[in-house]
């Protein structure tokens, strides 16, 4: 009998979180699912780390090292090399919860209908200590529902921990850009404009859990402040993406909120580079406050004036009755033009890194 799923785990100098990962899995389902492990070109190869775990797993476990090109370069990677039909992507910095793995390969094996992708909420975890848990809701609904993004309701941000793809359509709708992070948004971006059908699980199953604020994390707010050009560059690409004229209005408002988030968020890191401080070891809110009010002090506030965004906000823009792509398409321009001016009132200013 075929396998049904692979856990693909990216990693990069991944060595204090990845046994964390590999732990979380149930292997009482090891005829139903392979786990592929990519080294992507880090500098302390992670293979000598997880040996213990292909030895004990020598058919269900695989470990390959490919040339650096970031976490899409591991998605591209992956579709080209998997044979499963469906793909769920582990960061080796979070964890999935134990006795749900199961769960989740019964609803893959009995799905009624040939789907895109599969949507199941999922836990942020604040810490590796796990006491701090908020879960993210996809559904509110107790059974499966098979729907598209057309129809999908959401004023929550999707991310890929919520995700698990078809292999056949992440290979050939779903190429992601390499070499630069963040690219994880450009991919939820993709999903949401080229699939035809989803399906999401009930809402009292969480395979998921997202861990936040781990010092180790390259997804820590150091190294993301370290490489903010790299969201500015995902808003570019996004911006450059050719748009269906017939999309559904409750589609072009879940592509809204993600282009919503990645302009918030790009500011952020903005602000956050040109400023003398940040937090080290956890996260802080009140910092990032404080930092985009001195920001905004400094001149980002005549930009985000200037902006189309905060009128659209006034006028609740998705409340009308149509929606134009032109009208869309003027709100990425509108962002890139935001970020720009950002960098160009920003250049002089000295870097703390």
């Amino acid at each position: 009998m075929s396998k049904i799923l692979t856990i693909v785990i990216p990693t990069y100098n991944a060595e204090a979180t990845i046994n964390n990962a590999l732990m979380s899995l149930n292997y009482k389902y090891q005829h139903d699912f392979n786990v592929l492990i990519v080294d992507d070109g880090g500098s302390r190869p992670v293979k000598k780390f997880i040996q213990p775990w292909i030895d004990r797993f020598p058919s269900i476990i695989k470990c390959v090292r490919k040339t650096n090109g970031n976490w899409g370069s591991v998605v591209n990677y992956a579709a080209r090399h998997v044979n499963t039909k469906f793909i769920k992507i582990l960061d080796a910095d979070d964890t999935f919860i134990f006795d749900k793995l199961g769960e989740i390969i019964h609803y893959l094996k009995h799905l009624k209908s040939n789907v895109d992708v599969v949507l199941s909420s999922f836990y942020f975890s604040l810490d590796m200590r796990q006491n701090k848990i908020t879960p993210r809701k996809i559904s509110k609904k107790s059974s499966i529902i098979y729907t598209t993004f057309d129809k999908f309701k959401t004023n929550s941000i999707l991310t890929h921990h919520a995700l698990c793809f078809n292999t056949k359509f992440l290979l050939n709708k779903l190429h992601v850009e390499e070499r630069f992070r963040f690219s994880d948004n450009i991919l939820i971006y993709k999903v949401i404009l080229f699939s035809k059908k989803i399906a999401i699980l009930p809402k009292q199953f969480i395979l998921y859990r997202y861990h936040i604020g781990v010092p180790e994390q390259q997804t820590s707010l150091e190294q993301m402040v370290n490489h903010y050009q790299d969201a500015r560059k995902t808003l570019t690409i996004i911006s450059q993406i050719k748009l269906d004229n017939h999309m559904s209005k409750r589609r072009i408002k879940t592509l809204w909120i993600i282009l919503k988030s990645m302009y918030f968020f790009s500011l952020i890191l903005i602000s956050l580079n040109k400023k003398l401080y940040f937090w080290q070891k956890k996260m802080n809110f009140e910092l990032i406050k404080k930092s985009v009010e001195q920001a905004r002090k400094n001149g980002y506030d005549k930009i985000i004036k200037q902006s189309p965004i905060p009128f659209l906000n006034k006028l609740n823009f998705f409340s009308t009755k149509t929606i134009s792509v032109a009208a869309f398409k003027l709100i990425q321009v509108g962002f890139i033009k935001i970020i720009k001016d950002s960098e160009r009132l920003t250049k002089n200013k000295k870097s703390i890194y």
